[in-house]
């Protein structure tokens, strides 16, 4: 859960920039796109009780909203440092009243009091106390043990990081500690660094008993997270009942008690329910082509039999899951919550359905020959063509180059266009959607069946697993190397065969064994010839294990045979 108790929505010291300005509509967008469940206005010296109303409002049912400042303090030193203050929002008026007697009128860049006269005024707020700590203006070291002798309550005492890095040594060491946007620019908040709960927030009564690490309401908040059950099966003819926080959740067990098949099930059961899952098994390891190239002298180009790497592909396959329809229950929700808002009803946009590619297949060949042009110009423009050609088939020659070149470039940047247009089309219109369901209550129409993604998901993974296939089947390059001469018998010569998995393979041709190379390629053409299947993705995970144990990244392998 994303909280941001530090941050600025008004230009309020001359030294401010004025891009700390922000709008209502503005703020909320923002605030929503960053996905910030908690937001403190700390602006320099300064609160606004009718700009809070009104961002509370904007923000209403999706962040909370907290009253705070930042002031200016100084020392018997006469040293300067900032302290953020946050109050209870339900002394909202309080906070507001004593404020204004605090600064009294005078203007923020000439506003500074010392620790006695700020507690004075604020601490009826049941407030929190926030100091720069290691981020200029800091809190001097003199001045901490002053603050928690004012203040008392050590848990109302936070100290505000500069960034994550300090921000784990300090709670290393056990030191409350947080970290805000402090935004100077709003247009850049989403990039803004937060301090992230572990555990929900409901309130800010919930957050200071949080605070004094009260630990029956912490087991109150995990109790409250939503819980999934789900049977699971570590062994085929064994089944369990698991119960799956919305949190990290920790499955202890030795070696071959089925952790690994509890996390397949898991996965399948959560793709019955419409969830989105992705999984990881510890087993699977980085590749090791590298050390496969230091031992052999060999030349290892995949060129030799006309062959691609088809490392794009096997990512494709490795990162392929398939696409659910949109349930029924999403249309029924449509129908029976489109009359909750009046204004939600005359956005027609909330009724627009998603646009789709009409050619994926034409963006990807232009960007093909632009990448062959990219590589293979500037090469033949270093050739003089005057020693083969006359003068004027020359300059043909290159303004037709030129004009191809240009033609290509052109073209790609309009199906770039295109693409991406179609891209932020789309996204903005779901997000608009979910804005606005946020804000009523209802469901909007589903963007798509599922039917188009569906089919295009299914054809992603026959079109690279095709290529797969084509760039391994009976391909070889023959080389021949001369060692020498023997008497009577002629000439002697090592034969390099460069080939590809065939019939005539044999185990010492590869570095993998040749049993799962073949049961590998056997289901790459099992895919190929049942694509349609609703089992289709039992035959890519075994593909996937198999790749996965035996480090397999790309069709072609780095270390050639030798006959």
């Amino acid at each position: 859960m994303k909280i941001d108790l530090h941050c600025h929505t008004k230009k309020t010291k001359s030294g401010d920039p004025l891009t700390r300005n922000v709008s209502w509509n503005i703020f909320a967008e923002k605030i929503t796109n960053a996905d910030v469940k908690i937001v403190a206005l700390t602006n320099h010296n300064h609160f606004d009780c009718d700009q809070y109303d009104t961002f509370s409002a904007a923000t209403n049912g999706f962040c909370q909203i907290w009253p705070g400042v930042e002031l200016d303090i100084i020392n018997s030193a006469s040293k300067r440092w900032h302290l953020i203050i946050i109050a209870n929002p339900n002394k909202l008026s309080l906070f507001d009243k004593s404020i204004s007697e605090l600064v009294c009128g005078k203007h923020p860049d000439h506003c500074c009091w010392n620790l006695n006269e700020i507690y004075s005024y604020l601490n009826q707020c049941d407030v929190l106390y926030i100091p720069h700590f290691h981020k200029k203006p800091e809190i001097p070291e003199e001045d901490i043990e002053e603050l928690h002798a004012i203040v008392g309550d050590r848990w109302r005492i936070f100290y505000e990081a500069p960034n994550y890095k300090s921000l784990s040594i300090f709670a290393n060491h056990s030191i409350n500690t947080l970290i805000g946007s402090d935004v100077k620019d709003w247009s850049t908040y989403e990039e803004s660094t937060f301090a992230d709960l572990r555990l929900p927030v409901e309130s800010y009564e919930q957050f200071c008993l949080l605070a004094q690490r009260n630990e029956p309401v912490v087991n109150t908040l995990l109790s409250s997270k939503k819980i999934h059950k789900f049977e699971v099966s570590p062994h085929k003819d064994v089944k369990i009942q698991l119960q799956i926080y919305e949190d990290i959740n920790i499955v202890f067990g030795q070696k071959g008690t089925g952790k690994s098949e509890i996390l397949k099930s898991l996965k399948s059961k959560l793709v019955e329910k419409g969830l989105k899952c992705k999984e990881y098994f510890g087993s699977q390891k980085e590749d090791n082509f590298k050390d496969f190239l230091k031992t052999n002298d060999m030349k290892n180009d995949p060129q030799l039999v006309s062959a691609e790497l088809c490392e794009d592909e096997f990512k494709k396959i490795m990162n392929w899951e398939d696409v659910n329809p949109t349930f029924f229950s999403n249309y029924v929700k449509w129908i029976d919550t489109r009359g909750n808002s009046k204004n939600k009803s005359s956005m027609k946009i909330t009724n627009a359905v998603r646009e789709n590619a009409n050619n994926q297949d034409a963006f990807e060949k232009v960007e093909k020959d632009h990448n062959i042009v990219k590589k293979h110009f500037e090469k033949i423009e270093q050739i003089n063509f005057g020693d083969y050609l006359s003068t004027e088939d020359s300059s043909l020659l290159k303004q037709l180059l030129a004009k191809l070149a240009q033609e290509i470039r052109s073209k790609l940047l309009i199906e770039t266009i295109d693409k991406h247009s179609l891209y932020l089309s789309n996204f903005s219109v779901d997000t608009i959607k979910s804005i606005a369901d946020k804000k009523t209550d209802s469901l909007s129409k589903p963007s798509s069946t599922g039917y188009i993604e569906f089919v295009q998901k299914r054809l992603e993974l026959l079109k690279a697993c095709k290529k797969i296939i084509n760039n391994i089947s009976d391909k070889e390059y023959r080389e021949k190397q001369v060692l020498g001469e023997l008497e009577d018998k002629g000439t002697i010569f090592a034969q390099k065969i460069y080939r590809m998995i065939c019939d005539k393979s044999e185990t010492a041709e590869f570095q993998h064994g040749i049993r799962i190379l073949k049961k590998i390629k056997s289901n790459f053409e099992e895919v190929c010839t049942r694509f349609y299947a609703h089992d289709i993705i039992n035959v890519v995970d075994t593909i996937r294990d198999c790749c996965s144990n035996e480090n397999i990244t790309r069709a072609c392998s780095k270390s050639p045979s030798l006959s």
